[in-house]
């Protein structure tokens, strides 16, 4: 028992595997990288771990439910600005805590991870941290609205060099971002590069679609670091030597035409909003090329990204068009993109 007379976690029981919480401030299952990247681990852990995932609650999800075998528990964080929601987050990863013992716990983000770090030493768990994307380089972009709140956006700066100091291991999708974690000060003996998974034999690749213009495909969203401003741009002077068309997926309207609307591109972009993760293989397949126009600036160059988006394209083999970057030439093996 500890002084404060809680018991702490000290193994499995006969016959029982011990247990595994993974935290992270998403709504789950959702259309990005996180989801898939999320049933993946659970698919492999679910052999030696009994896993609990706790999550956001989206509208209309239940409360509870079974995810890839594990238990499956959101929190509604209310409808209020994003330091209300991370904070009503945060308590909710506290009082799971206080309910249950686990042996490991892997986070995501530093909304629930600061909590976890804090409880680390009195709860005894080991601490993951798949540190993937940082919300202090890309709030703003997100949530412009944050811009002047600068006692929040350095409160989130502070804790994610916390979580990163604190956890046991922690886990990049490239080795751009290990390099920006290691630079931070965190140990390189601790840092682990895991691109995303994907599971390749269940993933068929269809043949290439015949069309009779050229079809190129966008998977990502609108925030600037993504490029899609130099898309349509391209997408523009493209036109002019070739016939084609653009669909985008993951921009949910058109609104990202409204200041380039002198392009004269409306006609030949299709716009598919968020499509579940299990449709992508397909919408990948039926493409011609899949572009990835990202910006070199601060975010890509620095700190990087898993490109999730990657791992069907290349399961399919579809042939890729990348902005020319340090995350773009580690991720894409030589032969399967052209690069600008």
């Amino acid at each position: 028992m500890t002084p404060e007379g809680r018991s702490k976690y000290v193994g499995p029981a006969v016959n029982e595997s011990p247990r595994l919480l993974l935290c992270t401030f998403d709504v789950v299952p959702g259309p990005g990288g996180a989801t898939r990247r999320l049933a993946e681990r659970l698919d492999a852990l679910g052999e030696h771990f009994v896993p609990e995932v706790l999550s956001v609650k989206g509208p209309e999800q239940t409360h509870i439910e079974r995810f890839h075998g594990a238990r499956l528990l959101r929190v509604p964080v209310g409808n209020g600005t994003l330091p209300q929601r991370a904070e009503a987050f945060e308590r909710a990863v506290r009082r799971q805590l206080e309910s249950d013992d686990y042996a490991a716990v892997q986070f995501s983000d530093p909304f629930g991870g600061y909590a976890l770090c804090e409880a680390r030493e009195h709860r005894g768990y080991r601490l993951i941290y798949e540190a993937l994307r940082f919300p202090s380089h890309e709030l703003r972009e997100r949530w412009p609205e944050l811009e002047n709140d600068r006692k929040f956006l350095s409160r989130v700066r502070r804790r994610e060099l916390f979580c990163l100091m604190n956890a046991d291991r922690v886990i990049t999708g490239s080795h751009v971002t290990r390099s920006f974690v290691q630079s931070l000060g965190v140990s390189a003996d601790s840092i682990e590069v895991l691109p995303t998974p994907i599971d390749v034999g269940a993933t068929v690749a269809p043949a290439i679609a015949q069309h009779e213009t050229l079809h190129c495909l966008y998977i990502g969203g609108s925030t600037r670091w993504q490029g899609l401003e130099t898309l349509l741009r391209g997408i523009a002077l493209a036109q002019a030597e070739v016939e084609l068309s653009l669909e985008i997926v993951g921009v949910d309207t058109p609104s990202a035409l409204e200041p380039l609307g002198d392009l004269g591109i409306a006609d030949r972009v299709i716009f598919r909003g968020r499509i579940p993760n299990q449709q992508l293989a397909t919408t990948v397949g039926q493409a011609d090329v899949v572009l990835l126009p990202l910006v070199d600036c601060e975010r890509n160059r620095l700190q990087g990204g898993p490109l999730d988006r990657l791992a069907e394209v290349l399961a399919t083999g579809r042939p890729i068009v990348a902005a020319d970057l340090p995350l773009t030439r580690e991720r894409l093996p030589g032969g399967c993109a052209v690069f600008h």
